[in-house]
């Protein structure tokens, strides 16, 4: 650790033996990953796309933008009309919007801090904001069911519809930028219709309504063409040009929490309360792993590189699986309550978990000696996000600051 070689230093503490395992060898553990920076009095934060600034907001602070690397303040944006509830980047990196509490959406110049739109007419709260990923415009859900989006050159409301006639809980653009998936309530509360989850798929171009399908959540796949949604014990491929079935998968006796596409979309990934996790070829609807947890399984994840699956369950207990045979990596032990999110690095070496807990840990994606232990941190947190190239990870804790923490590679 002297020669800041803190890799090495880990992996050699973790070939002790467990009889050796004592409070100083905890010590030198917990010195290993300690790098750590801290931005007192803010609740949440966020990336730039190329990783190097982070933007914070506070319930008491302006907007502040730091620096990744040093955490030095950059830049103070001292003009939001009410408390902001979220932040977020544009693809490249040059604006940032946040949605406020008087139902307002603030843009600013990201490098400058200038407010550009103060975009206004939403009813009701805004539960989700989202930059197109091939324009300059923003997409906003709000608990109206109504979606908007504004041209951010201008700053008008170029187009309003209803979505749902409940909550829009909500949206995602398709990679290509050209479609949009919206999910929330059929009906208003106090209507029959107010509990049934609906998934609607729009053209943007026109505005026009391309499909609509039961289902609390659903998936793009990387070539904008399909999507995957649950729906109670049954995942159902569409076609999202023609709204025709590709595929239905109804294997599991439990209830669907969760659904994703593989890195390739040739397989589609899902997690049951019936305790299995599934991995279905698309082009053949058969079942290929049957991965067993043994409990509920909440989550489902595959590694950017292809290689892993990662699932968890309520009681907070991850499990790594090999992509192709379906073996059993790792299982990484370590929360005390159930994993409410968790996230591959870019690289996919590392996997970043959050729990009710309110710790964060980042693990080694790997089956080598020690992985099974958190590699990099273990604090109370809210939330947590790893930067783009997978090398921090901003932290939302309890007592309202942000920590940055860095891996130290060889």
């Amino acid at each position: 650790m002297a020669n800041s070689n803190y890799d090495l230093a880990r992996r050699t503490l973790w070939t002790a033996e467990e009889t050796h395992r004592n409070w100083e060898w905890g010590y030198l553990v917990n010195r290993c990953n300690a790098e750590l920076m801290t931005l007192s009095d803010h609740v949440g934060a966020t990336y730039s796309p190329d990783g190097t600034r982070i933007a914070t907001i506070s319930r008491s602070k302006p907007v502040e933008i730091y620096d990744a690397i040093q955490g030095q303040l950059v830049l103070s944006i001292a003009e939001h009309v009410d408390r902001p509830l979220d932040i977020r980047y544009s693809p490249d990196g040059a604006l940032l919007a946040a949605p406020s509490l008087d139902r307002t959406i603030e843009v600013w110049n990201a490098q400058t801090g200038q407010l550009l739109h103060v975009l206004s007419g939403a009813t009701k709260g805004i539960t989700q904001i989202a930059f197109a990923p091939t324009e300059k415009r923003l997409a906003a859900a709000s608990m109206d069911g109504l979606i908007r989006i504004w041209d951010l050159g201008s700053g008008q409301l170029e187009k309003s519809f209803t979505a749902h006639g409940g909550v829009a809980a909500h949206l995602a653009y398709s990679p290509d930028g050209a479609k949009l998936v919206s999910a929330g309530r059929r009906g208003a509360e106090g209507t029959p219709d107010a509990s049934f989850n609906e998934i609607k798929v729009w053209n943007l171009a026109d505005g026009s309504q391309l499909m609509v399908a039961p289902g609390a959540t659903a998936v793009w796949n990387a070539q904008s063409t399909q999507i995957a949604a649950a729906s109670q014990l049954t995942v159902t491929v569409y076609d999202t040009a023609s709204g025709q079935v590709v595929q239905a998968f109804d294997d599991h006796d439990g209830y669907i929490r969760a659904v994703r596409f593989t890195p390739d979309a040739k397989r589609v990934l899902t997690a049951s309360d019936d305790g299995n996790a599934r991995v279905f070829d698309l082009a053949s609807g058969a079942l290929a792993l049957t991965l067993n947890y043994g409990s509920p399984v909440t989550d489902i994840l595959p590694s950017p590189n292809g290689k892993y699956i990662l699932t968890t369950s309520r009681g907070g207990t991850m499990k790594l699986w090999d992509a192709v045979t379906g073996r059993l990596l790792n299982t990484l032990s370590g929360h005390a309550s159930f994993v409410r999110t968790m996230e591959f690095s870019p690289d996919s070496a590392y996997v970043v978990s959050g729990s009710f807990d309110q710790t964060v840990k980042i693990w080694s994606a790997t089956d080598s000696l020690g992985s099974n232990t958190p590699v990099i941190y273990d604090h109370a947190m809210r939330a947590s996000a790893l930067s783009p190239d997978g090398k921090e990870a901003a932290l939302l804790l309890p007592n309202k600051t942000v920590e940055i923490g860095r891996e130290r590679r060889v």
